[in-house]
C-alpha cells in the first residue's frame, strides 16, 4: 500500500485518543442507538445522506476491546497493515493479518479484540440492498448465493467469509482505491464506491484460492459435535475435558458451557456411555476378566466399575457375559 495512505490511516483519531486516555467502554453512541447491541448503519451515513443507500468506508478504531455485537449491514473488513482478531459469539478466533479479509452477513455475532497502533483495519459498510444488487452482476458463485440468501432471510444463519488477498495486485489495488475515499473524504462519488466494489466482488469469485474458509453457526456447531463425539469415542480410557479444551483451542469454562447448550448430555455422560458400551463389547466378544475389562476402559477400581455397571444394566458383567453365552 501507498506509504502515505497508510501513514494518513495511522493517525490517532479523537475517538482513539480518549481510550489511551483511559476510557475503558466503547463510545456505544457512535455505533449503537440506545441499549441495542446491533450496529446501526444509519449512524454511519456520510454528511447529507440520510443511511447509506451505496457504501461507506472507515478506518476500525484501535485501542478498544469491542463487545459482542452484530449488524444491520453487510460488513466487510480488510486489513492494510498488522493483524486484527475477530471471536465469533461460538467463542472462534478468527485472525485476520495483513492482506486479510472478513466478509460477514447481519446475522453474524462477534467481538474483537483490541488492535495496536500498527493494526490498520478498514471497515466497509455495505447496505443489504446494495450488496444484493451487487451480487446480481458477478458471476454465479454457490458461495456468495448462499452467503446472499442467509442475509436476506429474517432469521437468517450467520456465515463468515475469510480471504487472503495479499500479493493478489487487482484486488489489493482496488482495495486502494476504496481506502483512497477514507483518507480523502471522496464520499461525495458513491457511484465510485459501487463500481469498485463490485468489481472487487467479481474477484472474490473468480480468483482461486484465495477463499481462506467459510464459516456459520450450523457447520461450526456440527464440526465441533463430530470433533467431541469422536475424542470421546478413542480416548475413552482416559479422556480429560481439559485435555479435549486445549486440544481444540478453547477455554475449559467455554468448552463445558458449549456442551451443556448444544449436546444431548455432558462431557461425563458421554464418557461414562462410552466407555460401558465398550465394557459391554469386551464382555461378550472377548474371554478377558472383569478387572482387565474395568481397566482397559478407564476404571482401575474394578469393584467400582462393577457397582456402576449393575446400577447401568440392571444385571453383572459376569451376568451379561453369560447371557451372550446363552
Amino acid at each position: 500500500m501507498d506509504k502515505v495512505l497508510l501513514e494518513r490511516l495511522s493517525v490517532i483519531t479523537d475517538e482513539e485518543k480518549a481510550y489511551l486516555d483511559g476510557k475503558k467502554d466503547v463510545l456505544k453512541d457512535i455505533y449503537f442507538s440506545k441499549e441495542s447491541t446491533v450496529s446501526d448503519s444509519k449512524l454511519f451515513a456520510s454528511s447529507g445522506r440520510k443511511g447509506i443507500n451505496q457504501v461507506e468506508v472507515r478506518t476500525h478504531t484501535r485501542f478498544i476491546d469491542f463487545p459482542l455485537h452484530s449488524h444491520d449491514f453487510v460488513e466487510m473488513m480488510y486489513v492494510a497493515d498488522g493483524s486484527i482478531v475477530h471471536v465469533t459469539d461460538e467463542g472462534k478466533e478468527i485472525v485476520l493479518k495483513k492482506g486479510g479479509v472478513l466478509l460477514m452477513n447481519r446475522h453474524v455475532k462477534h467481538a474483537i479484540k483490541r488492535a495496536d497502533a500498527g493494526d490498520i483495519g478498514i471497515n466497509f459498510i455495505i447496505s443489504p440492498t446494495l450488496f444484493e444488487t451487487v451480487v446480481r452482476e458477478v458471476n454465479e458463485s454457490p458461495i456468495i448465493t448462499d452467503f446472499l440468501i442467509e442475509n436476506l432471510r429474517n432469521n437468517g444463519k450467520p456465515v463468515l467469509l475469510q480471504y487472503d488477498v495479499a500479493g493478489v495486485l487487482p484486488i489489493e489495488n482496488l482495495m486502494e482505491n476504496l481506502i483512497y475515499t477514507v483518507v480523502y473524504n471522496k464520499h461525495k462519488e458513491p457511484h465510485i464506491l459501487y463500481k469498485t466494489l463490485s468489481l472487487m466482488l467479481t474477484y472474490f469469485v473468480v480468483v482461486e484460492d484465495i477463499l481462506v474458509n467459510k464459516y456459520s453457526t450450523s457447520d461450526y456447531t456440527e464440526q465441533l459435535k463430530n470433533k467431541i463425539e469422536n475424542y470421546i469415542r478413542t480416548n475413552y480410557k482416559d479422556a480429560s475435558l481439559t485435555v479435549l479444551a486445549s486440544t481444540l483451542g478453547l477455554s475449559h469454562t467455554y468448552l463445558c458451557k458449549w456442551i451443556s447448550a448444544n449436546m444431548d448430555c455432558g462431557f461425563k455422560e458421554m464418557l461414562v456411555e462410552q466407555r460401558f458400551k465398550m465394557a459391554e463389547y469386551l464382555l461378550k466378544t472377548t474371554d478377558l476378566s472383569i478387572s482387565d475389562v474395568a481397566a482397559a476402559v478407564g476404571y482401575e477400581n474394578a469393584s467400582y466399575f462393577y457397582r456402576c455397571f449393575r446400577t447401568r444394566y440392571g444385571d453383572t458383567p459376569k451376568g451379561v457375559r453369560k447371557k451372550k453365552e446363552v
